[in-house]
């Protein structure tokens, strides 16, 4: 039985609908924008490949793989050569293998030929045929063994009447194949890199229960690296804009929040691409940091499905997707980490968590559950969405939903949670957590305040703004929290470039150091944590009686409303 490429076109469409934003995508328009990075469209080129088999496409695809990896020296085949079969070689009786020709075209190479190639006998031994064709992979650099084993693996795809979608598919399965029992060999196919993702276990992990053709594995091994190349340009920017203190922290924290919201919905149109959509209604939601728009380096890139399911079959569905997505993100970053910090051991900053709502299979009930059990619906924003999931309006109405159920009760009663657990910052000594000791109670105070008082704010920055211009906060208190913030968020951001991951402890002084990398406070950082512990000190008193006094206005005891 003859190996053969199979005509029957895949279903699975690969290729992303067209858009016109010049950033990686905007979050009212989910799967709907291109990325027009040069990388990027050389992907696109070789997706068309799977599903158009016209001989324009086919070409153009053909191109993009050799412009996409490495250029060959073709051999004299002529022109008329690259017109039989649609301008892709002879029709294939047996094992094939393909080269880089001239005319837009790769040209097939046939062990047992019907009608040879121009030039080429038709007995000559398979050995012959390989040399003389110089196909894309290096054969001609290769030991004798692995020669032996490219053509024993050829062998066994013939036994085994393997069917393979076209002949890119069967080259890069040919190269996984080789790079699996004989891993020095190294790259005669596909980029290192991208062989890389693709043999890395939560790679394989991913692909148990949906798996992908060889080349649809390359294409996501290529979007993962690319994304990571355009993630780690902004993880540089950052760093630039960190150690310059070119803005102000506030600035900076929405400027890279931004960016990975665009890097978030470019890894789910990954997602989609490689495996498709779930078959229900769909909307992504983003949580935590990202939604107040002050995400640091090492912060969670929290995302939240919210569907509408009728069955469990559905919910698993999505569920499974959403994992999927994790993945992707998870590869992404590692990734990117390598190649920032050159230490594979560390990991650079977005931690993702996809389940960060649990599920459920409705908005209302993910609302309740969310905000029962885990606290973190009160900080969620639409990011994306499927067309089904905006036909159900499925984001509107989970914030519906848990804004019935968030009230001026439910923000108090959070708010003392809040200030019991974090107190005010200490005083300056050894070694600290800016996270921890400094930040989390101005922030989740902030953040229970919205329901107490309304505000429609979601960053920290813009709700101490609003309680100014609301009455509740008077401007001279407003301004030095606003100012506090920063200053605590600029030592943040400090120590997450200085330690290249999310790590948040530096010491006061030098003589407090504990190891030689503990980030230490310069004189001017130290006088301004100093200055801002008074005034979130301040701050958190008069929250504190501000929570008392509004809890006792039910009963008709206080009418006060200012903190």
């Amino acid at each position: 039985m003859n190996t053969h490429l199979s005509k029957k076109p895949v279903s699975r469409n690969t290729s992303g609908a067209r858009g016109h934003s010049k950033e990686q995508g905007n979050n009212d328009s989910v799967f709907q924008f291109e990325d027009n990075r040069p990388a990027a469209t050389a992907q696109r080129n070789l997706q068309g490949l799977i599903v158009d088999n016209s001989r324009t496409i086919q070409r153009k695809a053909f191109q993009a793989v050799a412009d996409y990896n490495q250029k060959e020296k073709s051999t004299s085949l002529s022109s008329k050569d690259l017109e039989t079969n649609g301008g892709i070689g002879p029709a294939v009786q047996f094992k094939t293998l393909f080269q880089v020709a001239p005319g837009n075209a790769v040209i097939q190479r046939q062990i047992h030929l019907g009608t040879p190639p121009s030039g080429l006998p038709k007995d000559l031994e398979v050995e012959q045929i390989l040399e003389r064709l110089h196909p894309i992979i290096r054969y001609d650099s290769l030991s004798r063994e692995t020669r032996g084993y490219i053509i024993d693996l050829l062998d066994d795809y013939d036994e085994d009447d393997r069917v393979f979608d076209d002949i890119v598919d069967l080259a890069v399965t040919l190269d996984m194949d080789v790079r699996k029992e004989e891993p020095e060999t190294g790259s005669i196919l596909i980029k290192d890199e991208d062989a890389e993702i693709i043999l890395d276990p939560k790679f394989q992990k991913m692909l148990e229960s949906v798996p992908l053709p060889a080349v649809a594995q390359r294409v996501l091994a290529s979007e993962i690296k690319g994304q990571a190349r355009w993630m780690g340009e902004v993880y540089r920017d950052l760093s630039d804009m960190v150690k310059k203190r070119s803005a102000e922290p506030e600035e900076i924290l929405k400027w890279f929040t931004g960016k990975t919201r665009e890097f978030a919905v470019a890894i789910m149109r990954a997602a989609k691409n490689a495996f498709g959509l779930p078959s229900v209604p769909l909307t992504v939601l983003i949580a935590g940091s990202g939604a107040r728009g002050e995400m640091f380096p090492g912060s969670d890139l929290d995302l939240a499905a919210v569907t509408e399911a009728q069955e469990r079959k559905d919910v698993v569905e999505v569920f499974d997707f959403m994992q999927k997505v994790e993945k992707i993100l998870q590869l992404t970053v590692q990734v990117m980490s390598h190649k920032l910090t050159s230490r594979t051991s560390d990991e650079v900053g977005l931690g993702p968590d996809t389940g960060v709502f649990g599920f459920k299979n409705s908005p209302e009930l993910l609302a309740k559950h969310s905000l029962n059990l885990q606290n973190t619906g009160q900080d969620a924003k639409f990011l994306t969405h499927t067309a089904g999931g905006k036909q159900k309006g499925l984001g509107d109405r989970f914030f519906k939903a848990r804004d019935e159920l968030i009230n001026e009760s439910y923000g108090l009663a959070q708010l003392k949670e809040i200030l019991n657990e974090f107190g005010p910052p200490p005083s300056l000594e050894g070694i600290m957590n800016i996270k921890t000791q400094f930040l989390r109670m101005p922030t989740l105070a902030l953040r229970d305040l919205a329901q107490v008082c309304g505000l429609k704010s979601t960053n920290s920055f813009d709700r101490v703004r609003e309680l100014v211009h609301k009455g509740y906060l008077d401007s001279t208190l407003g301004k030095q929290v606003i100012e506090a913030l920063n200053h605590i968020s600029g030592v943040r951001l400090q120590c997450h470039i200085h330690y290249g991951k999310e790590k948040d402890t530096f010491a006061v002084d030098e003589s407090d150091k504990q190891t030689t990398e503990d980030y230490v406070l310069s004189s001017s950082e130290r006088d301004n944590l100093t200055w801002s512990a008074k005034v979130l000190s301040n701050f958190y008193s008069r929250l504190v009686t501000y929570q008392e006094k509004r809890s006792a206005k039910k009963w008709g005891i206080f009418t006060g409303n200012t903190i």
